[in-house]
This record gives structure tokens, C-alpha cells and sequence, in this order.
């Protein structure tokens, strides 16, 4: 029995140090409202950025405005932004640009760690027209 004593508490400090040392960046976990969403690593402040540039594969010098093939959108944009699920009512990111070349993901509100993000891709689609709207089958939330 004090084997299995220790056992446990050797994994339980190896998930508290795990919770406190991993890097704190979005991570991809399962959704509640479609499939895989994008989750906060951290805690944030209202307005604080999340990502610096969301289309690091891309030339800085090239801008985005007009609409953009899907293939050509896929390889700009950092995998992880893939998972930023819509959601129109309960929205807590938004994407600002100041020049169509670096576009920050910032929070819209204060974001608790591991809380989902979320962005309105219909109001997003009118600043940016290369990002797609929301399909008509996207779940309301």
C-alpha cells in the first residue's frame, strides 16, 4: 500500500508541475459547440494579444484584403487559429489589423485559462472579405 501511496503522489506532483510549467499558449481541445475549438492557455485581459500574427507564413510586404483561395488562405494562417470556433452572441476574440500585413488576435473581453475562444467570422468576413462568413449550418451560440 505505501507503494501505490507514493505512486500517487509522485503523479500528482508531476500534474501540478505539468499545470504550472507548460508553456501557456492556445491549445486545440474538444468543443462544446463544434467539434475541436481553441482553448486559453492563460488567463487574459481584456485587449490583451493573444497572437502576434495569425498569417506568419506569408510575406509581411504581401497585404490581405480581397478574397483569397482556400488553399492560399491555409498556408498563411497558423494552425492554431484553424480552431477559433464561431460564435456571434458569446464572442471573446477579435482579429485587428492596422495595415492588412500583421493581423493580431486580441481578447475582447477579460478570458479566463482554458476557457474557448471565440470569434463572430460574419463580422469579421466585413473587415476582412478573405475570411469566410459563417456557413448557414454553423451552430448559433
Amino acid at each position: 500500500m505505501e507503494k501505490v501511496t507514493r505512486l500517487i503522489l509522485l503523479l500528482l506532483l508531476i500534474v501540478i508541475g505539468m499545470y504550472f510549467f507548460l508553456p501557456q499558449k492556445p491549445y486545440i481541445g474538444r468543443s462544446k459547440i463544434q467539434g475541436q475549438g481553441l482553448f486559453a492557455g492563460k488567463n487574459y485581459k481584456k485587449h490583451e494579444v493573444i497572437f502576434e500574427n495569425i498569417f506568419p507564413y506569408k510575406d509581411n510586404s504581401t497585404m490581405l484584403f480581397n478574397p483569397i483561395t482556400k488553399e492560399k488562405f491555409d498556408s498563411y494562417i497558423l494552425n492554431e487559429c484553424h480552431y477559433i470556433n464561431h460564435c456571434s452572441l458569446n464572442k471573446n476574440v477579435d482579429i485587428l489589423s492596422d495595415d492588412y500585413r500583421v493581423f493580431r488576435v486580441i481578447a475582447k473581453t477579460d478570458i479566463k485559462k482554458n476557457d474557448e475562444l471565440f470569434i463572430d467570422y460574419n463580422l469579421l468576413h466585413k473587415h476582412f472579405p478573405f475570411i469566410a462568413p459563417a456557413l448557414p449550418n454553423y451552430v448559433s451560440c
